[in-house]
């Protein structure tokens, strides 16, 4: 049998300690500039950017009813924060339609 000594004893020791583990890389956030979001502007691609979230609300604008879809695709490719507060709604739309952090660049 092969002797490891002490360097080797101790590399093996850190590579089963550190290097067998699985780590995640941390998640990806993306930014997206007010020119990204209005470059969406149409029901079937349609972004709205809300406080600091840009939210991809096309399955909204597609899947509602003709009065509800046509008020939504007003704000296509918009920031859709001042129209939400002056609507009285304080709410974010649902994470499941979250795709990245809003940064307008012309603020």
């Amino acid at each position: 049998m092969r002797s490891v000594g002490f360097i080797g004893l101790i590399f093996l020791t850190v590579f089963l300690l550190f290097g067998c583990t699985q780590t995640q890389a941390p998640p990806v956030v993306v930014t997206y500039t007010a020119m990204n979001v209005g470059s969406h502007n149409v029901p079937e691609d349609c972004w709205v950017a809300f406080n600091d979230g840009t939210y991809d609300i096309t399955p909204l604008t597609i899947n509602l009813p003709e009065g509800v879809t046509s008020k939504l695709s007003d704000l296509c490719g918009s920031d859709a924060t001042t129209t939400f507060a002056q609507a009285g709604s304080a709410q974010k739309p649902a994470s499941q339609y979250y795709i990245g952090k809003y940064f307008d660049e012309f603020a």
